[in-house]
């Protein structure tokens, strides 16, 4: 005898395989380092050096009220979980560790 599902019942969901996930996990570190470096250059005011130039502006505007110290660990930060990953770390452990401690824009002095 066949199961039948009905219309409103989700269908049961397939978890990627591990080394889809640690793929997955290490291009979303690939991207946000991208974003982190042209940060800290924007912050820095290297404006010749920011590789996503289509957005200069934003960049401009976020990196200006980052702490360059705090992007530059938050950098050496992606390199250590990135290594952690290939060694077979949890990868959503990792992504959400390496979420939440995205650098904060500090106060601007009025």
């Amino acid at each position: 005898m066949v199961e039948e599902t009905t219309p409103d019942e989700p269908e049961p969901t397939r978890r990627a395989s591990p080394a889809a996930r640690r793929r997955a996990a290490l291009r979303l570190i690939e991207v946000w380092r991208s974003l982190a470096r042209d940060l800290a250059v924007a912050g820095a005011g290297g404006r010749a050096a920011i590789r996503q130039l289509e957005l200069l502006e934003e960049l401009e505007a976020a990196g200006g009220g980052l702490s360059a110290t705090a992007l530059t660990a938050f950098l050496a930060r992606l390199d250590g979980l990135a290594a952690a990953v290939e060694g077979y770390a949890n990868p959503e452990l990792v992504v959400d560790v390496l979420l939440l401690g995205w650098p904060a824009a500090e106060p601007r002095a009025a």
